[in-house]
Protein backbone atom coordinates (compact mmCIF):
# COMPACT_ATOMS: atom_id res chain seq x y z
CA UNK A 1 0.00 0.00 0.00
CA UNK A 2 3.12 2.41 -0.15
CA UNK A 3 2.92 5.01 -2.41
CA UNK A 4 5.45 5.18 -5.44
CA UNK A 5 6.15 8.82 -6.08
CA UNK A 6 3.36 11.75 -6.78
CA UNK A 7 0.71 9.93 -8.24
CA UNK A 8 -2.26 8.45 -6.45
CA UNK A 9 -2.50 6.11 -9.66
CA UNK A 10 0.79 4.55 -8.26
CA UNK A 11 1.07 1.83 -5.68
CA UNK A 12 -1.43 2.38 -3.75
CA UNK A 13 -4.50 -0.06 -2.99
CA UNK A 14 -7.99 0.14 -0.96
CA UNK A 15 -10.66 -2.18 0.22
CA UNK A 16 -13.98 -1.68 -2.06
CA UNK A 17 -17.09 -1.63 -0.44
CA UNK A 18 -17.85 -5.36 -0.86
CA UNK A 19 -14.28 -5.99 0.73
CA UNK A 20 -12.51 -6.36 -2.13
CA UNK A 21 -8.50 -4.93 -2.59
CA UNK A 22 -8.56 -2.60 -5.31
CA UNK A 23 -5.26 -1.27 -7.32
CA UNK A 24 -6.04 1.99 -7.69
CA UNK A 25 -3.88 1.97 -10.53
CA UNK A 26 -7.09 0.69 -12.31
CA UNK A 27 -8.38 4.84 -12.22
CA UNK A 28 -5.48 6.06 -14.12
CA UNK A 29 -6.60 8.43 -16.99
CA UNK A 30 -10.00 9.50 -14.65
CA UNK A 31 -10.40 12.03 -12.20
CA UNK A 32 -11.23 10.82 -8.70
CA UNK A 33 -13.29 12.96 -6.23
CA UNK A 34 -12.32 11.11 -2.90
CA UNK A 35 -14.14 12.31 -0.09
CA UNK A 36 -14.36 10.91 3.51
CA UNK A 37 -17.64 10.30 5.06
CA UNK A 38 -18.77 8.74 8.74
CA UNK A 39 -21.81 6.91 7.35
CA UNK A 40 -23.25 4.83 9.83
CA UNK A 41 -23.94 1.57 9.66
CA UNK A 42 -22.30 -1.84 7.88
CA UNK A 43 -20.66 -1.47 4.27
CA UNK A 44 -23.53 -4.13 3.04
CA UNK A 45 -26.27 -1.22 4.62
CA UNK A 46 -24.30 1.76 2.69
CA UNK A 47 -24.05 0.35 -0.37
CA UNK A 48 -27.70 -0.59 -0.05
CA UNK A 49 -29.02 2.59 1.03
CA UNK A 50 -26.94 4.79 -1.51
CA UNK A 51 -27.60 2.38 -4.23
CA UNK A 52 -31.35 2.14 -3.76
CA UNK A 53 -31.89 6.06 -2.61
CA UNK A 54 -29.51 7.73 -5.04
CA UNK A 55 -28.86 5.08 -7.87
CA UNK A 56 -25.03 5.38 -7.08
CA UNK A 57 -23.46 3.24 -9.56
CA UNK A 58 -19.31 4.46 -8.95
CA UNK A 59 -16.86 2.82 -6.86
CA UNK A 60 -17.74 2.96 -3.24
CA UNK A 61 -14.41 2.01 -0.79
CA UNK A 62 -15.05 0.63 2.08
CA UNK A 63 -14.90 2.69 6.32
CA UNK A 64 -11.27 3.51 7.10
CA UNK A 65 -9.74 5.94 9.13
CA UNK A 66 -8.45 9.45 7.85
CA UNK A 67 -6.87 10.70 11.03
CA UNK A 68 -4.81 9.44 13.91
CA UNK A 69 -2.59 6.81 14.20
CA UNK A 70 -4.25 4.09 12.26
CA UNK A 71 -4.79 6.45 9.12
CA UNK A 72 -4.96 4.88 5.64
CA UNK A 73 -2.21 5.26 3.12
CA UNK A 74 -4.34 6.85 1.03
CA UNK A 75 -5.68 9.52 3.24
CA UNK A 76 -1.80 9.85 4.64
CA UNK A 77 -0.72 10.65 0.60
CA UNK A 78 -3.69 12.94 0.48
CA UNK A 79 -3.46 15.09 3.06
CA UNK A 80 0.10 15.25 3.00
CA UNK A 81 0.10 16.61 -0.92
CA UNK A 82 -2.76 19.70 0.42
CA UNK A 83 -0.54 20.29 3.29
CA UNK A 84 -3.78 19.35 5.63
CA UNK A 85 -2.98 17.96 8.98
CA UNK A 86 -6.15 16.38 9.48
CA UNK A 87 -9.23 15.89 8.21
CA UNK A 88 -12.03 18.30 10.47
CA UNK A 89 -15.41 16.66 9.30
CA UNK A 90 -17.48 14.86 7.26
CA UNK A 91 -17.46 14.88 3.40
CA UNK A 92 -14.15 16.83 3.18
CA UNK A 93 -13.15 16.39 -0.64
CA UNK A 94 -9.72 15.98 -2.49
CA UNK A 95 -9.79 16.45 -6.47
CA UNK A 96 -7.31 13.68 -8.21
CA UNK A 97 -5.89 14.27 -11.83
CA UNK A 98 -6.44 11.69 -14.68
CA UNK A 99 -2.23 11.63 -13.94
CA UNK A 100 -3.03 10.51 -9.81
CA UNK A 101 -1.96 14.31 -9.01
CA UNK A 102 -4.02 15.37 -6.31
CA UNK A 103 -5.16 18.79 -8.11
CA UNK A 104 -6.93 20.66 -5.16
CA UNK A 105 -8.59 20.57 -1.62
CA UNK A 106 -12.52 21.13 -0.27
CA UNK A 107 -13.31 21.64 2.80
CA UNK A 108 -16.85 19.84 3.82
CA UNK A 109 -18.60 23.17 3.29
CA UNK A 110 -18.29 23.28 -0.27
CA UNK A 111 -20.95 21.35 -1.65
CA UNK A 112 -20.80 19.15 -4.89
CA UNK A 113 -22.87 21.86 -7.41
CA UNK A 114 -19.48 23.97 -6.27
CA UNK A 115 -16.75 21.66 -8.27
CA UNK A 116 -18.35 21.36 -11.84
CA UNK A 117 -15.73 24.25 -13.03
CA UNK A 118 -12.67 22.32 -11.40
CA UNK A 119 -13.90 19.07 -12.64
CA UNK A 120 -14.65 20.19 -15.68
CA UNK A 121 -10.81 21.88 -16.49
CA UNK A 122 -9.55 18.52 -15.05
CA UNK A 123 -11.48 16.55 -17.28
CA UNK A 124 -10.35 19.12 -20.45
Amino acid sequence: MAAAGDSLYSGFSAKDIDGNVCDLGSFAGKVALVFGCEEPGTEAEIKAFVTEKYGVTFPMFSKIDVNGPNTHPVWKFLKSKMDVSEIGWNFEKFLVGKDGHVAKHFAETVQPSQLEKDIADLLG
